[in-house]
């Protein structure tokens, strides 16, 4: 087994050093479990690649329709999506294109223009849909999507021209084709609505063939997931990316795979090399495999409803502060912690990224101490130094845990160089975190490569659009299981 030494090799100065020699002790016992030992670190990593080889091999299936008997004791989490793209520019992408953003949140229509070499010029409009009505039977959200439709090409003279349209979503949905596709359900958690199965195309046909509807023509040529709109557009602006990282409103990877390796799916062209996976990151452990490392305070931590400990728990920026917030006020409530003042403003409003990346740019520690995450004022040195070590190593174990997943795929390949698109707010802004995860990954691929580029969420409207480009000119009889 590797003797990985992670923490020294994350920093080399990570220790804590207090007035009180007692409370040293204290202070690192209460941490120990959120250091990840080398045993530890060898069974996560192989547990990812066991997933990732076994993604790909496997066709997805729904749980609803699932045979439970056959069911494996720990079933794979990582879906290992087939995106269907297999090539993206080739400078020929030109056109006007719409976009149905369907979110969470909101309704996006879009009417974009794409030219090769220039920005994508684009009119929008922003509905809100709601929760009535994404808890209706499926027709009436299909629907309300027409009604609105209407609405936009009406405003720009687009009625009675058929129109080439892709349908982008954060939604979960399966996918069998580039323009096929069904999803679960439209409302923010799957509680809210039964799970069902609805084809997202045979809907529109469906719907549009009321006479209400008839001055609608759309081509529907693709469908995808926010995150593949995010990678496509980082490969406009950029260039070849290898791979896409999404930890600012999500838990995703997604990498472009050599063809053999995808058992699920076999491409009939030979001169495909890649094909890019949605790897659904965010699900990794919802079998159970990370519950070992998951402390009482994690589980306090989750908020919502879903009680498994999945990676996005340990690395994602909403539950790494939450996880910050509640450690201090447990260390405040046992006497180690801003002993002699409040700390009111951390119960009630926790610590938000700006607070976090604030205090540890601070180098004096004298100013640390008035600025301690979640607004507590008052407090000591000792206080400051304690607050700084609590978030180094949670920092480093959510990167301990990143860079596991980011070495496995960079070490998939011989080639040693690659283009990997973040969007990541704390990975960008914190002034340590991009350190911990070059020097960790540096460690579990000490061969290869790599060159961060940042992106952001708000362009992955325009590679919602680029991607129809492409998607248009494309053979799609071809791309589907």
């Amino acid at each position: 087994m590797s003797n990985y030494d992670i923490w020294n090799v994350a920093d080399p100065y990570l220790n804590l050093d207090l007035s009180d020699k007692y409370k040293i002790n204290l202070v690192k016992d209460y941490m120990f479990h959120y250091f990840l030992s080398n045993e530890t670190i060898h069974t996560i990593k192989r547990s990812f690649e066991k997933e990732l080889e076994d993604g790909l091999k496997r066709f997805e299936v729904l749980d609803t329709v699932y045979d439970k008997l056959s069911k494996p004791q720990n079933p794979n989490t990582l879906g290992m999506k087939v995106t269907f793209f297999t090539e993206f520019f080739n400078g020929t992408e030109k056109g006007e294109f719409i976009v149905i953003y369907l979110s969470r949140r909101h309704l996006l229509l879009m009417l974009a223009k794409v030219r090769p070499g220039f920005p994508v010029e684009t009119k929008r409009d922003y509905f809100i849909v709601d929760d009535a009505i994404r808890r209706s039977p499926y027709i009436k959200i299909f629907e309300y999507i027409c009604d609105c439709l209407i609405e936009f090409f009406s405003k720009h003279g687009l009625l009675n021209k058929t129109q080439t349209v892709g349908f982008c979503s954060d939604l979960p949905f399966i996918q069998f084709g580039i323009d096929h596709a069904i999803v679960w359900y439209f409302s923010e958690r799957a509680t809210d609505f039964p799970l069902n199965c609805y084809d997202i195309n045979r809907c529109f046909e469906i719907v549009m063939l009321k006479e209400k509807y008839h001055q609608l023509k759309i081509k529907l040529v693709v469908l995808l997931s926010n995150n593949t709109s995010m990678f496509i557009n980082s490969c406009y602006l950029c260039g070849n990316i290898d791979m896409f990282l999404n930890f600012a409103d999500d838990c995703d990877l997604l990498y472009l795979e050599r063809p053999i390796r995808v058992n699920k799916w076999k491409v009939s062209d030979p001169e495909v090399n890649g094909i890019l996976i949605d790897t659904e990151l965010r699900n990794f452990g919802g079998n159970g495999c990370l519950d070992f490392i998951a402390t009482d305070l994690e589980w306090l931590a989750i908020t919502t409803s879903d009680k498994r400990a999945r990676i996005e728990k340990f690395v994602t920026e909403q539950y790494l502060l939450q996880l910050i917030k509640h450690i201090l006020i447990d260390l405040h409530h046992r006497l180690l912690y801003c002993r002699n003042t409040t700390i009111e403003s951390l119960q009630s409003n926790g610590i938000s990224l700006t607070e976090l990346c604030d205090f540890a740019n601070v180098k004096d520690l004298g100013h640390a101490a008035t600025l301690l995450p979640g607004g507590t004022i008052g407090g000591s040195l000792d206080d400051a130094k304690i607050a700084m070590y609590v978030c180094k190593v949670l920092l480093i174990r959510a990167a301990v845990l990143t860079s596991v997943c980011i070495s496995s795929v960079l070490l998939r390949f011989l080639r040693e160089d690659f283009i990997i698109a973040v969007n990541s707010p704390m990975l960008r802004k914190h002034p340590d975190y991009e350190t911990y995860i070059r020097n960790l990954i540096g460690k579990f691929a000490p061969e290869k490569k790599f060159q961060f580029l940042w992106t952001e969420d708000s362009f992955s409207f325009n590679g919602a659009a680029l991607a129809t480009s492409i998607a248009n000119r494309l053979d799609r009889t071809k791309l589907h299981f």
